[in-house]
């Protein structure tokens, strides 16, 4: 077994005992306490001395030789800096090395590996062994460098708490059926003449409660450690130790038997498998895929081996017989090689070692057994493995869980001022722990759920992320464990709402839910336009929404929508009023907070036909000399349509035409002025028309007659005869659309008599004088706005 150190108890008496003596005495004790490699009173005996005389560079190296020989890695740091940073640093050389291992077990790896590098430039053949060190250490920095970016980020750790750990040494947990057993350094036996002394004893933890005393296997006056159960059960292996001097223990193998849960007498492994003056510890039940038998490992620092301790192992033959042991040789290494551990579902070993590249101090590696002959030594990486030491690693047959011990940061130090001792106990789950939080919204007026909203998450009120719900009112946010959270959904039209919650010491999967209430800020109201006669959508109607009785009207008007989004203040009285050419306005009053089972507040308006005579003059354009150019035909062959789309196409060549002659300054408003055109007047008057036709066919539906006068217009550009022609041909145009529209259902109505469209056309002789008829400055009489005003039709009149 490891060395174990003195107890705090134990180095306080020694430093009480000192307290009177003088500088010398304690720069004594501290030597004759390094000696007994008692590295706790050194350091403290040390730390007495500095706070006399500070500036005594040679104590202070001491102290930091001390602090780094007790594993109190932070004050090594501490001293050996104070060291390098003085005048007499170069009487000590070796500082320089010293520094970088202990940021080396601190994981500051560039930092120790630019020392390394620094002791090697600079030192490189004072000390042929610390030489050799730094450049050993100098690949374990590198190595350490580059692994850390391969962590394992599917591993959960988890300290387990006061229940099984203390200040003192945690260590040996494995789990059996539901109980976890360990091995704990906590308990203080009386010594005569002497402090207390402490001693292991073995505990049993069930479901993470306070462990016991497992009272069948603990000796009252022996340390008890390293439970190892068989296969079957029916036989524990441990160890039993004893003091041999005021730091160190020696440990031999024990056994007992298992009948019906009851544990028989302690047997002590026979010779040569426990040596009489070495330590003989730590065993480990494992199986041999090739004899088919169970092999008893164990660690020993007994002659033969291959480092300072080695693990050995041995077949056993039956309840009563043990093969000799035979060193592992194929994976012990020329230092610490302990702790092992082996996983019979996958016939693997798990071991602690110094040996091999790791991140510092004991690392658990692996190897496979491949019927006795064994694989690849495998470093567990991060962050089962730390920069400090990492052993005692058990796992469960489905290797999805397990146990091991650490004195890493973070474990419960016998000395937390000093950052030094002890293990504990660390669980790991190979099936990450999942943090979820379950967000569902509703509307807090209602009740109701309410989707599509943003969640935004805050990890200590630090945005995180945003999460919408979409089309639904739920959202699943994976966090992290050991956090404190606050999620606020936010919604268009509504007031946000959050709530907080953390994931504090979560040791399982879990789901938190949370609900948000958002309370609506404006209602959502929709106006939406239909005909009245068939309940068909009407498209382009002009809507106003006017809060009652006499608030300001909002209006909105698109050619082609058949609906209208607003916003409204919740619990208000409010008029939608719905408006078209040759339609009867529609009007409805209600409340925003009617209808609160849905986001949305619908109106709908049903406009009823009105008079076509709200249309007059309907005026309809055409291209220059269109339809039939160059044609003396009275008569067109073309549907008014066919010559709009082509029109409507030489919007881009009119623009360039027209302000092709302008001025700079007002090449913007000619470009302008020809958009405005195509825009409501071209495309506008054949909507109107479109319009037009749709609600006269209806009335045609009823019984009704008409007779509609049209009126042909030209610009002055060519001879009255020709401008009466094509006039005549605009208007032909215009019959034959009326003819055509919708697949000819005015067609009858022409051919019965109840529609007559006739004409009435005047040529050129009407248009305005400023329109101008000048060919050779076709801008002006072709392409300007004012001479495609000029060829038209216009509906003048309507008989009934």
């Amino acid at each position: 077994m490891r060395p174990l150190i003195l107890t705090t108890l134990l180095s306080l008496f020694l430093i009480q005992a000192a307290s009177s003596q003088t500088l010398n005495a304690y720069r004594k004790g501290a030597e004759e306490a390094m000696v007994k490699k008692d590295y706790f009173t050194a350091y403290n005996f040390l730390r007495t001395a500095h706070e006399i005389e500070e500036n005594n560079i040679e104590i202070t190296y001491k102290l930091a030789e001390a602090a780094r020989l007790y594993s109190a890695f932070t004050r090594a740091e501490e001293f050996y800096q104070a060291v390098a940073d003085s005048k007499d640093a170069n009487d000590y050389p070796a500082t320089t090395f010293w520094l970088g291992y202990v940021k080396e077990r601190l994981g500051k790896y560039q930092d120790a590996l630019d020392l390394y590098k620094i002791y090697i430039s600079e030192h490189n053949g004072d000390d042929a062994e610390l030489t050799t060190m730094a450049q050993k250490h100098t690949e374990i920095a590198q190595w350490a460098i580059e692994e850390l970016k391969n962590k394992d980020t599917s591993l959960v750790l988890i300290h387990l708490g006061t229940e099984v750990n203390t200040t003192f040494s945690e260590f040996g947990a494995h789990q059996e059926d539901s109980i976890l057993y360990y091995t704990s350094l906590r308990f203080l036996v009386e010594q005569a003449a002497h402090p207390d002394k402490p001693y292991s004893k073995v505990l049993k933890s069930v479901e993470d409660k306070e462990g016991v005393l497992d009272s069948m296997i603990n000796d009252s006056y022996l340390h008890t450690a390293n439970t190892a159960f068989n296969a079957a059960k029916d036989r524990v292996f441990y160890s039993l130790c004893e003091y041999i001097n005021a730091s160190e223990i020696r440990c031999d193998l024990y056994y007992r038997d298992i009948v019906d849960g009851v544990y028989g007498i302690a047997q002590k492994l026979p010779d040569p498998i426990n040596v009489s003056g070495y330590t003989n510890t730590q065993p480990c039940v494992g199986y041999d895929p090739k004899s088919g038998k169970e092999v008893l490992y164990f660690v020993s620092d007994r002659p033969g081996g291959k480092g300072r301790q080695d693990i050995w192992y041995c077949t056993i033959v039956d309840k009563d017989n043990f093969t000799a042991p035979e060193n592992l040789a194929a994976l012990n290494t020329p230092e610490t090689d302990n702790s092992p551990f082996y996983h019979r579902a996958s016939n693997t070993l798990y071991f602690g070692s110094q040996g091999y590249l790791g991140f510092g101090g004991l690392d658990v590696f692996k190897s496979e057994n491949n019927s006795g002959t064994w694989g690849e030594v495998i470093n567990l990486g991060s962050p089962t493995n730390s920069s400090l030491d990492d052993a005692f690693y058990s796992l469960s047959d489905n290797e999805k869980k397990g146990y091991f011990s650490s004195n890493r940061l973070g474990s419960m130090y016998l000395s937390p001022e000093d950052e030094a001792c002890c293990y504990d106990i660390y669980y790991f789950t190979k099936e990450p722990i999942n943090v979820t939080v379950k967000v569902i919204t509703f509307n807090k007026q209602t009740g109701d759920t309410l989707n599509n909203v943003l969640v935004n998450l805050k990890e200590s009120d630090v945005y995180a992320g945003t999460f919408p719900t979409l089309d639904t009112n739920v959202v699943i946010i994976p966090v992290k464990r050991n956090a404190n959270y606050t999620v606020v959904g936010e919604k268009r039209e509504f007031l946000p709402d959050s709530a907080s919650f953390t994931t504090e010491g979560l040791k399982e999967s879990t789901e938190i839910v949370k609900k948000l209430y958002l309370e609506p800020a404006q209602r959502v109201i929709l106006v939406r336009t239909f005909e009245k006669r068939n309940r068909l959508p009407l498209e382009g109607a002009r809507v106003e929404l006017m809060e009652m009785p006499n608030g300001a009207p909002r209006v909105k008007q698109e050619t082609f929508a058949t609906q209208y989004t607003f916003l409204a203040p919740p619990k208000t009285n409010m008029k939608a009023t719905g408006s078209k050419k040759g339609y009867l306005p529609a009007s409805k009053t209600f409340n925003t907070s009617d209808d609160l089972g849905h986001d949305t507040l619908v109106i709908d308006l049903y406009l009823e036909l009105g008079n076509l005579e709200d249309f007059l003059p309907l005026a309809i354009y055409f291209d220059n000399d269109v339809p039939g150019r160059r044609s003396k035909s009275e008569t067109a062959t073309e549907r008014y349509l066919e010559t709009f789309t082509p029109y409507a196409a030489a919007r881009a060549d009119f623009i360039k035409k027209y302000s092709a002659g302008a001025p700079t300054n007002e090449k913007a408003a000619a470009t302008k002025a020809i958009s405005d055109f195509f825009d409501n007047d071209l495309a506008g008057g054949r909507r109107e028309f479109e319009s037009f036709m749709h609600i006269l066919e209806q009335y045609l539906h009823e019984g009704l007659t008409f007779t509609i006068y049209l009126k042909g217009y030209t610009s002055p550009l060519a001879s009255h005869e020709y401008n009466k022609s094509l006039g005549n041909r605009r208007i032909s145009s215009i019959q034959n659309e009326f003819k055509s529209f919708r697949d000819g259902i005015l067609w009858k109505y022409m051919e019965s008599g109840d529609l007559v469209v006739t004409q009435k056309s005047f040529g050129e002789e009407t248009a305005p004088a400023s329109v101008s008829d000048d060919r050779k400055n076709v801008r002006k009489s072709i392409y300007s706005p004012e001479a495609s005003k000029e060829r038209r039709v216009e509906i003048i009149e309507i008989e009934k």
